[in-house]
């Protein structure tokens, strides 16, 4: 290796292959001179407004005044809430029946009111789906176990309430037997 320059923040030496375009020697010298380029004196903004170099004074004044006669009333605001509101769930021109893929393979669905909803709203489709076969609301402990192990199969005869610990103890169980008729 060679001396290829000096670092452009503290001013030591570079050494490195020409190949390689070296301007610091460390990080932290990286970190300082663009710190030094986004604030303060080294910002090619600094100390000006982005907009006031394109607008004259008067300009300024006019849009300022035009600013002001747009201020919204409680009123205004009041019916501009209303609009919204009437834009809610299945009102929604992007309604899709209030379910939504929540990733790996699961689907939730909009149920408010629901104990074990997701931020108040969201439920896992394939609990709902058992819960209405069950005709009660799972326990806190209970899972919806997928028969077949697809989880896009949300048929109510492929799920079964299970326990946690009993779930976890049967997939455990399931992985050893793979392994043994696998030969892993």
């Amino acid at each position: 290796m060679r001396r290829i320059g000096f670092c452009k923040q503290c001013g030591k030496a570079l050494y490195g292959y020409p190949s390689k375009e070296k301007k610091y020697c460390s990080i932290r010298c990286r970190g300082k001179a663009q710190s030094l380029r986004q604030t303060g004196a080294g910002n090619f903004m600094y100390g000006k407004h982005p907009h006031r170099k394109s607008f004259s004074l008067e300009t300024r004044k006019k849009m300022s005044e035009a600013r002001k006669k747009r201020i919204t009333t409680a009123e205004t605001r009041k019916k501009l809430g209303q609009l919204l509101l009437g834009q809610c769930g299945e009102r929604n021109r992007n309604w899709k029946g209030g379910i939504s893929n929540a990733g790996d393979g699961y689907f939730m669905k909009y149920a408010p009111g629901h104990p074990r909803a997701y931020r108040g709203k969201m439920v896992l489709f394939h609990r709902l789906i058992l819960e209405e076969k069950l005709g009660r609301y799972l326990l806190p402990n209970e899972i919806a176990h997928h028969i077949d192990f697809d989880k896009t199969n949300n048929d109510p005869d492929n799920l079964l309430p299970m326990v946690r610990g009993e779930h976890l103890h049967y997939h455990q169980n399931i992985n050893r037997l793979f392994e043994h008729w696998l030969g892993a």
